[in-house]
């Protein structure tokens, strides 16, 4: 037997003679796959075989095409997703990457399934720790090249998932920065390569956002009546182990709002981290009154 791509050929072969009531019999046997839905009609025409007896005398051929038909069924795309845990975190600390593989189909599974995701620049994994759900137990994640996951590396890929009908396959990886910024991390449609022919058709993406200091404002209270004073803190925070130093902002209050006298310097606040607060209370704008007290400034660190 000889199988050349699309094609199978028997040559030399022999069909042994009846016995009794019963034709004898030559089976060939092959292996066939796709990846294209729909019936796929397969025909060996008439006058196509060819024999001859012992003897060499007679010729013999088929009289009737052989036919039958293969129905391959279509399956559904899968999907993917990802996010970050937490999407928003401290320089040099660490963030939980999840992949997210969906598969659509009811009725089969994804076999063979991998990917790839590229970091974004000055993004890269922290650790050589992954792990998975639902995504079969053969599945293997690697740095670039095929070499093991490890610290530093700008990409991972994901290798012999098998996810289940109507199931979502996630692979979680350890990422960090030591460069503040917004970075969005996206795999691009088509990534997805399974032994089904079967891809994402969207691209997935998720933001992260790295910080070198914090900043946050509060109104206590929230809420005030016409004239009423409310106290405005703003608070910045330094995660490193250096004190941040020169420190300037401005805040332009909105219309509405002016600086209303300036209060007794409240208590030092004791945190995690080290802490600048800004207070100043804020006063709706009265038509006879104009108030010009500066805010102040005060530091807390925990010792």
């Amino acid at each position: 037997m000889v199988i050349i791509g699309q094609s199978l050929s028997l040559v030399g072969g022999t069909v042994p003679a009846q016995v009794g009531d019963t034709p004898g019999s030559c089976t060939v046997t092959a292996k066939v796959t796709s990846v294209v839905a729909g019936n796929h009609d397969n025909a060996i025409p008439a006058n196509n075989l060819h024999a001859t007896d012992p003897t060499g005398t007679i010729s013999i051929t088929n009289t009737s095409p052989a036919t039958h038909t293969l129905q391959v069924d279509s399956i559904a795309p899968p999907s993917l997703s990802k996010s970050f845990s937490p999407n928003t975190q401290w320089v040099g600390q660490t963030s939980q990457l999840s992949i997210q593989i969906r598969n659509n189909d009811l009725d089969y599974p994804l076999t063979e399934t991998r990917l790839t995701d590229s970091l974004p620049a000055n993004v890269v994994i922290a650790n050589s720790t992954m792990s998975s759900s639902n995504c079969g137990s053969s599945v293997y994640v690697t740095g670039p090249g095929g070499v093991p996951l490890a610290a530093n590396q700008t990409s991972f890929s994901i290798y012999s998932a098998t996810v289940l009908p109507n199931t979502t396959c996630t692979v979680r990886v350890n990422v960090t920065s030591l460069v503040s910024g917004v970075y969005v991390n996206t795999i691009q449609a088509y990534a997805i390569h399974d032994k089904q022919s079967v891809t994402n058709a969207s691209a997935a993406s998720a933001p992260l956002n790295y910080q070198s200091v914090g900043m946050s404002k509060d109104f206590s209270p929230s809420s005030i009546q016409q004239g009423g004073i409310s106290t405005l803190t703003i608070t910045l925070q330094n995660p490193s182990t250096s004190d941040y130093t020169g420190v300037d902002l401005t805040d332009n209050l909105p219309a509405g709002l002016t600086i209303a006298a300036a209060p007794d310097q409240p208590p030092m606040r004791w945190h995690r981290f080290v802490y600048c607060h800004l207070h100043y209370p804020i006063r709706w704008c009265h038509p006879r009154k104009g108030w010009h007290d500066p805010w102040f400034m005060h530091l807390s660190k925990r010792w």
